[in-house]
């Protein structure tokens, strides 16, 4: 069930499953309420994520809002010891460079949403990547890297 009480589908594509924009949307509406007027989001088909880029000097006030909608904070250090389910939920964030951070949720509430926090090389703009995947269930994979593991599946 989401804030709303409504019931929430995942789709199943190949044995994995994931939200659609729409349904991240729903299930993220407190988040990206708490964030409207302080960031855009758009989506991101490359990792199946919301995704939204801003200047450093909102990074307290959005850091703020992702640690209430988020049960873990992890690191470059820490992600090392998280539980297995999340670590095989966020594969494709789960390698966190310097500065970089992870925004989970709990794993044991049924699906794992989480937050990519990504600064840039610049050092003037931060990204932020918020996507859903069932623990247990690989990610969704895009791009040419899905079109090459379907032939696999």
């Amino acid at each position: 069930m989401n804030e709303a009480g409504s019931e929430i589908t995942s789709k199943v594509t190949g044995g994995e499953m994931y939200m659609s924009q729409s349904e991240l949307e729903m299930v993220c509406s407190g988040l990206l309420n708490d964030l409207s007027g302080v960031l855009t989001w758009k989506w991101d088909d490359r990792f199946g994520a919301l995704l939204t880029q801003f200047q450093v000097e909102g990074q307290e006030e959005v850091r703020r809002v992702l640690d209430r909608h988020f049960d873990h904070l992890w690191d470059q250090k820490s992600i090392r010891q998280a539980p297995r389910a999340i670590k095989e939920g966020v594969e494709d964030f789960r390698e966190l460079r310097n500065n970089q951070l992870l925004f989970t949720s709990d794993p044991a509430n049924g699906s794992l949403l989480f937050a990519a926090w990504w600064p840039w090389g610049d050092a003037k703009s931060i990204s932020v990547r918020v996507a859903s995947v069932v623990p247990g269930q690989a990610p969704r994979r895009t791009g040419l890297l899905g079109k090459v593991l379907q032939f696999f599946n």
